[in-house]
């Protein structure tokens, strides 16, 4: 499908369509960099906010069911996945623009808004039904603490979704 460059579309409700799509209803995918950029940015993120999670506030609930030590390379199999599983699905998916753009709203907050409702999204969707299953079928667990759990994940996604939305961004001509 090719990609005019074309005036900015007025939306149903005069907003016009996401500033980031040059007024097309798709945007342009994406240079490589800015996805390979995103999935390392997406990596840490992950890794830090479950570092500095597990270190402090999560310790005190989750210690009876945790390794002292974590198996590292597991956890970063898991961290490369999620990151490139993230930034791809929002590559191929979130630029597709649905969401109207307020020309009155500056570009920077809308891209905040975007990349938090996506990164919102996909924790929710991973997150709450995994608890739900767990404390379904894991001995010993707290279904409180399974909640908290996915709350800080599902934040923790939204946070990455920022990120993604905000480097993935294209290139101002």
């Amino acid at each position: 499908m090719s990609h005019h460059h074309s005036k900015l579309i007025p939306s149903k409700d005069g907003f016009v369509i996401d500033p980031d799509c040059d007024g097309r209803p798709e945007c342009p995918m994406p240079k490589l960099n800015k996805i390979i950029w995103s999935i390392l940015v997406a990596g840490v993120i992950l890794a830090a906010t479950d570092m500095l999670f597990y270190s402090t506030i999560g310790k005190n609930y989750m210690s009876s069911i945790t390794k002292d030590m974590p198996d590292v390379l597991y956890m970063s199999i898991g961290y490369l996945v999620a990151a490139i599983m993230f930034c791809l699905i929002y590559t191929n998916y979130a630029r597709i623009s649905r969401i109207p753009f307020d020309p009155k709203e500056s570009e920077n907050i809308y891209r905040l808004r975007k990349g938090l409702k996506y990164g919102l999204s996909i924790g929710v969707l991973v997150f709450i039904p995994t608890a739900a299953f767990n404390y379904a079928v894991i001995d010993g667990l707290n279904v409180g603490n399974q909640f908290i759990d996915a709350i800080v994940h599902v934040i923790q996604f939204g946070i990455v979704g920022i990120a993604t939305a905000f480097i993935q961004m294209p290139s101002k001509k």
